[in-house]
């Protein structure tokens, strides 16, 4: 009996667990936060300094912007789609770091719908298929990447934006074998 009686309280009790482990989720929380901010800090410096940029044109409204990103392929650019200020178009335009490169109407352009469409008409063994308007081999075109059924293999094509003509395709991986097959 005087074995038990001397005996102390556990080191950790339930509360000092759940103590413990709000913290280190609080920690945790706050480390993931702070790396996605560290990640993306570049990329919103340099998209502020592009609207900057195409806000000082004084060419576009940015109210009615519906999308800006930045596409890489040839060399990077920035593609905006917006409201022209004077005639209230919607337009494509791509710009560099200083100055804009192109731009086309968007009524003058395939839609992603129409895309999709010759897409799937063209390549029927293409599933997953992704669309992204850009701006390569000095024209406007639909970056269109699917994987194919049959090899299994990633592919990347390029259709000019106006006609929905494909310009070029390219297969990843080229020599190799999908795992698994």
């Amino acid at each position: 009996m005087r074995v038990i009686e001397k005996k102390r309280p556990p080191l950790m009790t339930k509360r000092r667990w759940i103590t413990i482990i709000i913290l280190f989720l609080i920690v945790l929380i706050t480390l993931i936060t702070l790396y996605y901010r560290i990640i993306h800090q570049n990329m919103w410096k340099q998209e502020i300094v592009i609207e900057n940029v195409i806000k000082q044109s004084e060419t576009y409204d940015f109210a009615s912007k519906e999308s800006l990103y930045k596409y890489v392929w040839e060399n990077a650019y920035w593609i905006l789609l917006a409201n022209k200020l004077e005639s209230e178009v919607l337009t494509y335009s791509v710009w560099d770091e200083a100055s804009l490169v192109a731009e086309l109407p968007y009524d003058q352009a395939k839609t992603s719908d129409d895309m999709r469409a010759i897409v799937e008409r063209m390549k029927p063994n293409a599933t997953d298929i992704k669309l992204q308007a850009g701006f390569g081999l000095g024209q406007f075109v639909w970056e269109v990447k699917y994987r194919d059924r049959e090899t299994l293999h990633l592919k990347i094509a390029f259709y000019n934006m106006t006609s929905g003509l494909l310009i070029d395709e390219y297969t990843i991986p080229k020599d190799s074998m999908p795992v698994g097959r």
